[in-house]
């Protein structure tokens, strides 16, 4: 008994221009398909390349405010009082001196929450340009330049002072750039 085919013989035969329209469509197909895998592969891994740097800045700057926060409440009477020195706002050092830890303490707790972090970076960058903002302004107006910093800031220069804050609100706006939105 014969077999039954849909084309007869003649027409599968390499040498018939049917067959080879029909393998080069095959071919283009298979190919196409492995493309779009294998860009939706790439895309994933960059996904979660983006997610994995995204994390590990939150978290670096989460520690940088925790530190910084615990730090500024152990020793409240020296910012406070380094705080009141400074002409501009000595006036309010009581006020600033409460204020500031409990931001970067908030600051904090958003960046450790997935679903927060992206108000936690927005938090971190402004916070970090009002500090930056004052370092300027110690750097033009201020005769003495009083430190209440903490951690390796304390060994740095006002000018490296400045030049780390930017380079933390850098980070942060990068992870806010390649950070989903929630």
């Amino acid at each position: 008994m014969k077999k039954s085919s849909r084309y007869s013989e003649a027409e599968a035969e390499p040498g018939n221009a049917l067959f080879n329209l029909k393998n080069t469509i095959m071919y283009h197909v298979l190919i196409s398909k492995t493309q779009l895998l294998n860009s939706k592969i790439s895309t994933l891994l960059t996904e979660k390349v983006r997610d994995y740097t995204a994390f590990v800045i939150c978290m670096l700057c989460m520690v940088l405010f925790l530190i910084s926060a615990f730090e500024k409440v152990a020793d409240y009477e020296t910012f406070e009082k380094g705080l009141a020195r400074v002409a501009f706002i000595g006036n309010y050092a009581e006020a600033i001196a409460r204020a500031v830890p409990a931001l970067e303490a908030g600051i904090a707790v958003l960046l450790m929450v997935p679903p927060t972090s992206r108000w936690g970076l927005y938090g971190f960058t402004g916070l970090m340009a009002v500090f930056t903002l004052y370092i300027l302004s110690m750097l033009f107006w201020a005769e003495k330049l009083p430190c209440n910093c903490n951690l390796l800031l304390t060994h740095m220069s006002w000018g490296g002072h400045f030049l780390f804050n930017l380079g933390c609100m850098g980070l942060a706006l990068f992870a806010l750039k390649i950070s989903k939105k929630h």
